[in-house]
């Protein structure tokens, strides 16, 4: 049976409630993984053969910065489980594919861009700092797109990082405006080469490898169903839609000049 050990909040570790009462669980009901398979373009005539290929868009729930929802006999961490499936789905052909660590597998390509946000669920993490989540955020950055072992490839070749958006302001809860302002701005400091080195990514791969979408504005003028949840047609499905876009349009230029 695989071990789980509970979450230490001094680290800034979730989950906090319900995942905390039930190991193996998230906090919040509808955090399941979804997969979704489609063809990029259904009709062509400029470019028939463009019809036949097939793209995959996966949700991966992982609630916290740093995570222990949904540890695996090597991994504590979903991060560190995420990383793992990856892998497995995406670079490992066969179990004999990363049999040799001296030689890099024959592998498929990595996922081309990886859509990534935590933030409203740490918020709720007890005596969290600003400073816990930078650096929670940081170390899951870097699981994602560097890698210490040569049988593979980064897990992403691109993320997008999507800001946390602005919350209702209720007066209960512990996600606050305030708060939300600070943790995105601190997170968007650190590409700026006028910020402090920190050791565990450089300025200049930050730059590089993460495209920061900020959606704060737009969320703090839609109107919200709750403190943190927003209405769908007005937020949700636009912002899916431009995902899809952003994404899709990259892979299909790419495929016109081969």
């Amino acid at each position: 049976r695989v071990p789980w050990i509970a979450p230490s909040h001094a680290l800034g570790e979730g989950p906090i409630a319900y995942g905390k009462r039930h190991p193996f669980c998230s906090d919040a009901a509808g955090t399941r993984g979804r997969l979704h398979r489609f063809s990029l373009v259904p009709n062509s005539s400029t470019y028939p053969e463009l019809t036949k290929a097939f793209t995959t868009i996966e949700y991966l729930p992982v609630e916290f910065s740093l995570d222990v929802s949904y540890p695996t006999k090597t991994t504590r961490t979903t991060q560190e489980t995420a990383l793992r499936y990856l892998r497995k789905q995406y670079q490992s052909n066969d179990s004999a594919n990363a049999a040799s660590p001296s030689s890099p597998a024959q592998q498929q390509e990595p996922p081309a861009i990886c859509g990534v946000n935590t933030g409203v669920h740490d918020m709720a993490v007890p005596n969290i700092t600003t400073s816990i989540y930078v650096h929670n955020v940081l170390n899951y950055w870097k699981l994602l797109l560097t890698t210490d072992d040569k049988r593979f490839q980064p897990a992403c070749s691109h993320m997008i990082w999507v800001s946390t958006s602005a919350t209702r302001n209720d007066e209960r809860p512990a996600q606050k405006n305030y708060l939300i302002e600070e943790w995105n701005q601190a997170l968007l400091d650190l590409f700026s080469p006028s910020t402090p080195a920190q050791t565990i990514l450089t300025t200049s791969f930050l730059q590089e490898h993460i495209t920061i979408v900020n959606v704060y504005d737009k969320s703090s003028q839609t109107p919200h169903v709750d403190n943190v949840h927003l209405d769908e047609d007005l937020y949700y499905k636009p912002f899916s839609d431009l995902f899809m876009n952003l994404t899709t349009q990259e892979l299909v230029n790419s495929l016109k000049d081969e």
